[in-house]
């Protein structure tokens, strides 16, 4: 038991180092491109802290109602998983829920399809923020318009989710499949969502003070549209090259300075994760 009890406690530490130099390591390789970066200010960083710890208490919050249970070692446990989100490969995370969990004798076809369920409500809920891209003066008007459309859809996907759910059945090849669909269907949606939503849109502010206040609230539609498609894409790691392409297209800013405000935010929601996860040691 004791063995146990400082395998699951090192976790955190370890995952925290390592995912802490990779990053380091990214920011490092795009300063030496040469281009100009301007460094967030302190008041900057403290607002991108909050807006991170809130964003991961309602992101947890939403994954207890998906998985279906209570207290802080299943909070700690998805937080702790999140740190492999950051690093190469992008199934880390996964992994360790599904280890953890399993350590807390939840069974494993649960904890997968939950796994299943949070990613689609995460997507839906990032769908419903692209509106907000319409207030950009830079974009052209077809991705404006695409944006609310792709709201709408997500509204209208949410607004029959029983109906969606009955139709995918017909097509299900898989347990697994049929496992996340009918979750979906059961799932409290205006809740979870809601969480989900309110996670990606503190997340967008955290990244907007990072990389500057100037450009406006279109920052947070751009980071939401980047997070979709960085995830869609098998995020390498946490879609990094892939987000910031995104970014790079939407924001005008230059790339060095877009990949420094992405990285330095991974390195704060890194540091918030580890900090939740030691207040819950040093509080037992």
């Amino acid at each position: 038991m004791k063995m146990r009890l400082t395998f699951r406690s090192g976790i955190p530490v370890l995952l925290g180092l390592i995912v802490v130099g990779f990053l380091t390591n990214s920011i490092r390789a795009s300063l030496l491109q040469g281009e100009i970066v301007s460094w967030p200010s302190r008041n900057s960083v403290v607002v991108a802290l909050a807006a991170t710890g809130l964003g991961l208490w309602a992101a947890s919050t939403a994954w207890l109602a998906i998985l279906g249970e209570r207290g802080a070692g299943h909070r700690v446990d998805f937080l702790t998983a999140q740190l492999g989100k950051y690093l190469p490969g992008g199934v880390w995370q996964p992994l360790g829920q599904m280890g953890l969990s399993a350590s807390r004798d939840v069974p494993g076809t649960r904890t997968l399809s939950a796994i299943g369920t949070y990613a689609v409500f995460q997507i839906i809920a990032g769908t419903l923020l692209l509106p907000i891209l319409v207030v950009d003066s830079h974009l052209p008007p077809w991705v404006k318009m695409s944006s609310v459309g792709i709201a709408v859809l997500a509204v209208l996907v949410l607004w029959r989710a029983d109906a969606w759910s009955t139709w995918l059945m017909k097509f299900r090849r898989t347990q697994r499949v049929e496992v996340v669909v009918q979750q979906l269907a059961a799932a409290r949606r205006p809740e979870i969502i809601g969480l989900l939503a309110a996670n990606m849109a503190l997340q967008g502010v955290a990244f907007w003070a990072l990389v500057g206040w100037s450009l406006g609230l279109s920052v947070v539609g751009a980071y939401s549209a980047a997070w979709i498609i960085g995830f869609l894409a098998v995020p390498f790691p946490a879609g990094l090259g892939i987000r910031e392409g995104v970014l790079m297209a939407v924001l005008p800013l230059a790339s060095a300075q877009i990949v420094t405000a992405s990285v330095l935010q991974r390195v704060v929601a890194a540091i918030t994760e580890l900090s939740f996860v030691a207040a819950s040691r040093v509080s037992r």
